[in-house]
């Protein structure tokens, strides 16, 4: 037995060896190659730049190549450069499989957007690695849409910057908690103009739409900041059904709170907790919907927990998250919480949840965005029980989930599921040489090859789930083109050029740029 133990732990130590190796010779200097100066070469428009990432006898060649290439653009706004995957001929010798994406104006005066699949040769050569020959594929070349967008934010009268009250840690240190933030829109005045509710961190303000410019009216109608807690996200909803649009506010560390609007647009600051709404203290999101049929709102609040108090655990299939809660509201305005009856208190690092009949049958089903852990799928029985059917169904993968809406993106009638989630410029380093699971070294080197396929789903990036209307799903984001936009936080259906087919916006949290990597 001791032999066993001493024998793993030689293995583990040298794989630890062998990665501080891979990572200082393959990892951080392909990322700064091909990840990071090869685009940049090409949003400068420099060929010189271009020539210069190549072997020497290749540079001549590839400064006519960048000459001919960088001829056909006015202008380049925006160009990266996406590793799917590397592979090592030899110590020396490595091909990389990439997507160059390039925004801008076309010699033709044009804006569009390029995407060229490219097969990327690299040697290390002296003290650097350096581009040996490019093989691509032709490019699609997409024109920009007539519809543009101005960021008129200063300029309408909105001013939100996120401040933390801050949050103790394990050690009871208090630290500012910076993620999560949120937004809610809707006419609260009953103007016939939408109004605005920013929150983050301390603050909650309210913005009155005035016909297109904006009023900072928090102090006036009862808003203001929180003195504990981090308010992380808000939703504008007729919670009482008395005709005004009342306002929920998640926290994390604190009571939820409900803005309970007068029917003058002036609010009543109310802990959730009076109504029965117990508090998590890690709410990360929230949907209201009559989840029991008896016509009036109810709401199933997501909960995540504390990255500063604890660890997911197992982090590639966490499940010790708080419990989500569904609480279902009586015809006096009380809420009573039904989780454990509903069957619905998964214990996912959850994100997002969101609410619609995905299978038509008159009732209202539940998706919930799990970061650590996979997502859940629950279906009505029309009783406001549920049942978990994500993987009969076909959804099968992990996040990171950080987002997810319902919509008829097809056209045929029924419910499809975006999901918003993390697409990671590294995740081809999980294949490379001693990488270090995230997980105790017994498991990661018993179960390493399972161990790290999961954490290659959880970076893929969003997930698209095609409704095939007989009750289940396909994942289909590759094919649609809806796999990689950054590390997405969320996202959500519109039709912002009025096509009458649904487009999809989807928000960022961080994008993967002259950083080397993001893993």
């Amino acid at each position: 037995m001791r032999r066993s133990i001493c024998f793993l732990a030689v293995t583990f130590a040298a794989s630890c060896a062998s990665w501080d190796h891979t990572r200082t010779h393959l990892v951080d200097p392909v990322n700064a190659l091909v990840h990071s100066a090869y685009p940049k070469a090409f949003r400068a428009l420099d060929a010189a730049a271009y020539a210069d990432l190549h072997a020497e006898a290749a540079r001549a060649t590839a400064r006519t190549e960048a000459d001919s290439m960088f001829a056909e653009w006015t202008s380049i706004e925006r160009a990266y450069c996406v590793i799917h995957s590397v592979t090592p001929t030899d110590d020396d010798h490595i091909t990389a499989d990439c997507t160059l994406r390039l925004d801008g104006v076309r010699a033709t005066s044009s804006k569009c957007t390029t995407f060229q699949r490219q097969r990327i040769d690299c040697r290390f050569h002296g003290d650097a690695w350096e581009i040996t020959s490019i093989d691509s594929d032709p490019a699609d070349i997409y024109a920009t849409a007539g519809t543009r967008f101005v960021d008129e934010t200063s300029e309408r009268g909105i001013a939100f910057v996120q401040a933390s009250c801050g949050v103790e840690d394990r050690c009871g240190v208090v630290r500012a908690y910076l993620p999560g933030s949120g937004l809610g829109i809707g006419d609260v005045d009953h103007d016939g103009f939408d109004d605005a509710v920013l929150v983050g961190g301390r603050d909650i303000k309210l913005f009155l739409n005035r016909g297109g410019r904006f009023e900072d009216a928090t102090e006036a109608r009862g808003f203001g900041p929180v003195e504990q807690g981090e308010a992380r996200y808000a939703i504008i909803v007729d919670i009482d059904n008395d005709g005004d649009r009342d306002v929920f506010v998640g926290m994390l560390d604190h009571d939820n709170i409900l803005f309970r609007n007068r029917g003058d647009a002036h609010f009543d600051r109310v802990g959730a907790s009076e109504l029965g709404i117990t508090p998590s203290r890690e709410s990360t999101g929230a949907c209201f919907a009559d989840f029991d049929g008896d016509g009036t709102l109810d709401i199933y609040v997501a909960n995540g927990a504390n990255l500063l108090q604890k660890d997911p655990e197992p982090v590639y299939n966490a499940w010790n998250g708080t419990a989500n809660q569904l609480f279902v509201q009586d015809a006096n305005g009380r809420f009573r919480e039904v989780t454990e009856k509903a069957g619905v208190g998964d214990t996912g690092w959850a994100l997002a949840c969101t609410a619609s009949d995905y299978d038509s049958d008159g009732d209202v089903d539940l998706f919930v965005a799990n970061d650590f852990g996979q997502d859940r799928l629950y279906r009505n029985d029309g009783h406001g029980r549920f049942e978990e059917i994500s993987e009969d169904v076909g959804i099968v993968y992990r996040g990171s989930s950080m987002g997810a809406t319902f919509g008829d993106a097809d056209g045929d009638g029924d419910l499809d599921v975006f999901v918003a989630g993390m697409a990671s410029n590294s995740r081809w380093i999980v294949d490379q040489a001693g990488y270090p699971a995230p997980a105790p070294w017994p498991v990661s080197w018993l179960f390493r090859p399972h161990v790290l396929a999961i954490v290659k789903e959880m970076f893929h990036g969003n997930r698209f789930y095609a409704n095939l209307g007989n009750g289940e799903f396909q994942e289909v984001s590759m094919p649609t083109g809806t796999a990689n936009s950054g590390w997405a936080w969320g996202g959500v259906f519109f039709d912002y050029d009025n096509d009458s087919h649904l487009d999809l916006y989807v928000l960022n949290g961080l994008i993967s740029g002259e950083v080397k990597d993001d893993l």
